[in-house]
């Protein structure tokens, strides 16, 4: 089942900047959590891509379905 994240489509992964954009934080701050093991992420086609789950867990399942 995929979730919706609130004003945005259901998608499985998101860009970096996109990651970013959505959380409300800088691109630094997103890699500093990955660096940290605070968020997965995982390379595809040369894109570094967070699971819309792990986004998910950073704000507190703050979500829509």
């Amino acid at each position: 089942m995929q979730t919706k994240i609130i004003g945005q489509p259901a998608r499985l992964a998101y860009k970096l900047k996109e990651a970013a954009q959505l959380v409300g934080v800088s691109e630094i701050s997103i890699r500093r959590a990955i660096e940290k093991g605070q968020l997965r992420a995982c390379r595809a086609f040369r894109h570094l891509l967070i699971p819309a789950t792990e986004l998910e867990k950073l704000i507190g399942g703050n979500v829509s379905k």
